[in-house]
Order: structure tokens, then C-alpha cells, then sequence
């Protein structure tokens, strides 16, 4: 990549490790950071994944839906799952990043933006800081690419910046937490979310491969200050 194309992620990169509430700049900087022959490698590497080349072949999309359809899922589903989690978190299916896929790598990047909370929702990570480090060490542990990495070093960065021995730990134990989580689950990448949308949340669960107990904090020694 050249230096110069190297600018605009790097202020998302700074602006995410300033204030890490901001979890749009995780979109921006994926955008920003686009490289046709980077994408173009990690298509040919997760083809070579049976779930993923199938993904590739059909390139189902989420589809558009409203909140109130999600709300009429029956109870513990993966869409009324998501449904609740978009309301509690003010987000909207509106909202989500579009992108058009006019080819393989566009559609990876399409499928991934607008599946994002559902791989929240599925690992029960939370969209705050520590559980956006966890996730991205799922995708670290599950992906090829370095956006992840990166991702992660932002927001180490910010609890380094805030001097916040805390946070540092919170952050470490998720990503720990995220990156077992990710080496044990199935591949995330190319399930049929949309279809799976009315099965019990806990069944998809079973399907991944996902133990979501590696989402929950873990008790962190004692620090002296934070």
C-alpha cells in the first residue's frame, strides 16, 4: 500500500484510539483501508474453506427487514435476538453499511459489514470496547487480513493513552477470551443468517461451534491503579 493511501486509515485508526465509543471508525477504517490485491488474497484463502466457497457461490445477502419483523420472531430466536439487540443498543437496520457486490471480494466485504452485530449477538460479546476487542480477535482467530489487528491495537492504545491499567486488562482478557473463542468455533463467515433468522438462538450457537461462556469477563487480579 502506498504512503499516501496510508493517511486515511491511520486517522481512523488515531481517531478510534482517542475515543474508542466511536465503533463507526471500525467501519471507516475497513473502508479506508480497502486493497483490491489484499481482498483479492483473502478471497483465495477462504475459498479454500468449504463453508466460505459455498458462500462465495450463491452470495446470499442479509436482505432488508424492520425491527418489527424481527420483534415478530418467536422468542429466543437468532432474529429476535438481534431484534433486541439492535433496540437496546439504539441501533437500525437502516444504518447498516451498504455495499453492492459486483464480485467475489465485494461481496465479502458486503456480507461481513452487514453481519457484524449478528456476530455480536452469536458470541455475546457487546459493542462496547473491551467486547469490540473480543470480537475482532474472533475474526483475527477465524479471518485472514490485519484489520483485526489493527482494530485491536486502537483500542489498546486508548487504554494506554488513558493510562488505565484497567481497561488494559479488560481489553487483553477479551481479546484472549475472543481469540480462544474463535480457534474452537466453526466458521462465522458465509452462515445462512437470513434463513436461520426463526431457530432458536442457542441451536445456531450449537451450529458454530461457539461457547459462550469465553464471552464473559474473567476475574482480573487486583490493580493499583487504574
Amino acid at each position: 500500500m502506498q504512503l499516501s493511501r496510508l493517511f486515511k486509515p491511520l486517522y481512523y485508526f488515531f481517531r478510534l484510539a482517542r475515543d474508542p465509543n466511536e465503533l463507526d471508525r471500525v467501519f471507516q477504517m475497513r473502508d479506508s483501508a480497502n486493497d483490491p490485491k489484499m481482498n483479492r488474497a483473502i478471497y483465495e484463502r477462504l475459498g479454500r474453506e468449504p463453508s466460505a466457497k459455498a458462500a462465495f457461490e450463491t452470495r446470499a445477502r442479509l436482505g432488508t427487514f424492520t425491527l418489527d419483523e424481527l420483534a415478530a420472531l418467536p422468542e429466543g430466536s437468532l432474529g429476535r435476538a438481534y431484534g433486541d439487540f439492535m433496540k437496546r443498543h439504539g441501533l437500525k437496520p437502516e444504518a447498516i453499511p451498504r455495499v453492492d457486490d459486483d464480485g467475489e471480494t465485494t461481496y465479502m466485504r458486503a456480507h461481513l459489514y452487514e453481519t457484524h452485530d449478528l456476530w455480536h449477538v452469536v458470541t455475546g460479546f457487546l459493542p462496547d470496547p473491551a467486547g469490540e476487542a473480543g470480537l475482532q480477535a474472533v475474526y483475527a482467530a477465524q479471518l485472514p487480513g490485519m484489520l483485526p489487528a489493527a482494530l485491536v491495537s486502537a483500542l489498546l492504545l486508548n487504554a494506554a493513552i488513558e493510562r488505565s491499567s484497567q481497561k488494559t486488562k479488560e481489553r487483553f482478557d477479551a481479546v484472549a477470551r475472543g481469540w480462544e473463542m474463535g480457534q474452537r468455533a466453526n466458521l462465522l463467515f458465509g452462515y445462512p443468517w437470513r434463513d436461520r433468522f426463526s431457530a432458536p438462538l442457542s441451536e445456531v450457537q450449537k451450529e458454530l461451534g461457539i461457547d459462550v461462556s469465553l464471552a464473559e469477563p474473567r476475574p482480573l487480579r487486583v490493580v493499583l491503579a487504574s
